[in-house]
């Protein structure tokens, strides 16, 4: 199977692991649901609008951006970027979230490597504007995190938490093959956060969704 996506479902449902197990009720996991939805749709909409295009649409010929291929990498190239942007975005706050939480045990610098790495390395799609050739990324945990607990601090030439994979698109019709694995990837990462929403329902009240992270702490005890 390609690896369109790879990766992205096992990340969000960490993340969506990490906002259960927060032990404090506050706007925080809030934040990052809709930031988590943000990514979900990105990489739903990536998929859906440029991707399995001919080029022998009106709109992409006579652009400015040059032949319709390069019009076309241009959107593509736009659209997975802003994918890329809102990952990097919600990485601070699965940061946070994971400094509250214990429960995942193992080396304290492991998971903040791991997810240096993915906001520094970490380019979901790229077409190449001059060349029919499609970068795809995955992530991986492999090495680094066993579902409960992280592993010792691994060398990223072992376990690389980022890898890409490059294949040519002269022949158009590998794009639905991409798109198909894309959206069964999405399709996973919808049912993740989906489950969140029901569970944030569930388990959080409006009191807890306003309450301001400050007044966790008693500051005039300090």
């Amino acid at each position: 199977m390609l690896p369109m996506y790879e990766g992205m479902p096992e990340f969000i449902d960490f993340a969506v692991d990490l906002v259960k197990r927060k032990p404090y009720r506050d706007s925080l996991a809030i934040v990052a649901y809709h930031f988590l939805a943000e990514v979900v749709d990105d990489a739903t909409h990536a998929l859906r609008h440029y991707l399995t295009l001919t080029l022998s649409e009106p709109y992409l010929q006579n652009s400015h951006h040059g032949s319709p291929y390069k019009k076309w990498a241009y959107v593509n190239n736009d659209n997975f970027n802003r994918l890329d942007q809102h990952i990097k975005m919600l990485i601070p706050f699965i940061e946070s979230i994971h400094a509250e939480t214990r429960t995942l045990k193992g080396d304290s610098k492991s998971p903040y490597r791991w997810l240096d790495t993915v906001r520094d390395e970490y380019v979901s799609c790229k077409v190449d504007p001059d060349e029919p050739i499609f970068t795809m990324s995955s992530i991986s945990f492999k090495g680094w995190f066993d579902g409960n607990n992280w592993n010792n601090l691994r060398p990223l030439e072992e376990f690389p938490v980022v890898t890409s994979f490059s294949v040519s698109i002269e022949d158009r019709s590998v794009l639905s093959e991409i798109q198909h694995v894309g959206l069964e990837r999405v399709g996973l990462m919808k049912a993740s956060l989906t489950q969140l929403a029901g569970w944030l329902q569930k388990n959080y009240t409006m009191h807890d969704i306003t309450t301001r992270r400050e007044t966790r702490w008693d500051v005039g005890a300090l």
